[in-house]
């Protein structure tokens, strides 16, 4: 398990480390609560920490015949507040790699 070390100057509150685990799940919580989009892969989130700034990377497919644009905006932004409220990180740099587009039949034939 890797273990990512927060500074003081970095964090709302103080010092801290946090597992990568915790930015996943997180992530993971965010992007099952943000509608018209799911993950791509089975592992879809990736997170890193380098030069003092958090990077979290998600591979997702999205509801074919929706905006795009306001899609992801919803997404980045529920991950950004989701990740500064239980962890006080503001991680500014959130990527979304849209790996295709998927319609409502064939989600509901995986299930």
């Amino acid at each position: 398990m890797e273990y990512i070390a927060i500074d003081s100057n970095e964090l709302v509150n103080g010092k801290a480390s946090f597992s990568t685990d915790v930015f996943v799940d997180i992530t993971e919580t965010a992007l099952k609560k943000t509608k018209d989009v799911v993950a791509a892969k089975k592992d879809p989130i990736d997170v890193s920490y380098k030069d003092k700034k958090l990077s979290v990377s998600i591979a997702i497919r999205v509801l074919l015949g929706t905006n795009v644009v306001k899609i992801c905006e919803a997404l980045q932004t529920r991950v950004h507040d989701n990740i500064l409220e239980m962890t006080g990180i503001d991680c500014q740099d959130i990527s979304l790699d849209i790996a295709g587009f998927f319609t409502k039949e064939k989600e509901k034939a995986k299930d």
